[in-house]
């Protein structure tokens, strides 16, 4: 029939001793989701929480064991249209002790020597570091800190992965994630990253 590869989610009894080349999905599951989040299917998880790295490892170790050592197997892809877009406002929307909104919170800091610093770039009036919000229409500095987040926060998620790609399968692909919403900085970083 001209079949060149098994489709994505074949259940595994099929690929197991399959003599055509296919991938291996797998997901990330108990992590935290960012509490301020939204999306479409659900909120996107915390990749800052302490969860979030042993996770990744007991998942892809887990996917990798029947398949690491099969030649017909080209990769791995890993979890399915994610709620990039929840992400950087999330995070601020969040309860002060979110991993994530912590982070977030710190990088600001960095950046902006004191609140009122950043109330005027953001042109915006938070009272306290615990009240920062992400403005309805962020100005262009706002959105450019906004997008900056999220490019770390999606960078650490798909480094994160990787490197288990690499310790538990160093002879085949990471494919990422599938998108459904993709906003620039979670490609960039996908594109950094991935194979």
């Amino acid at each position: 029939w001209g079949f060149n590869t098994l489709g994505n989610w074949t259940p595994s009894n099929m690929l197991e001793g399959s003599p055509i080349p296919y991938v291996v999905p797998t997901g990330l599951g108990g992590v935290p989701p960012i509490a301020g989040a939204e999306g479409y299917w659900a909120k996107m998880m915390d990749v800052y929480d302490p969860v979030f790295e042993p996770r990744v490892d007991a998942a892809i170790g887990g996917a990798a064991g029947p398949h690491a050592g099969n030649p017909y197997c080209i990769g791995y892809f890993v979890d399915n249209e994610l709620a990039w877009e929840g992400v950087a406002v999330g995070a601020l929307r969040s309860p002060a002790e979110q991993p994530c909104r912590k982070k977030f919170i710190e990088e600001l800091q960095a950046q902006y020597p004191t609140l009122e610093v950043l109330n005027t770039a953001w042109e915006t009036k938070a009272d306290s570091w615990d009240a920062v919000r992400a403005p309805d229409a962020p100005n262009r500095r706002a959105q450019a800190d906004l997008d900056a987040f999220l490019y770390q926060f999606a960078r650490r998620y798909f480094e994160t992965i990787q490197a288990a790609v690499r310790r538990y399968a160093p002879h085949q692909l990471y494919l990422g994630c599938r998108f459904a919403a993709a906003p620039k900085p979670a490609v960039r970083a996908a594109a950094d990253c991935i194979d």
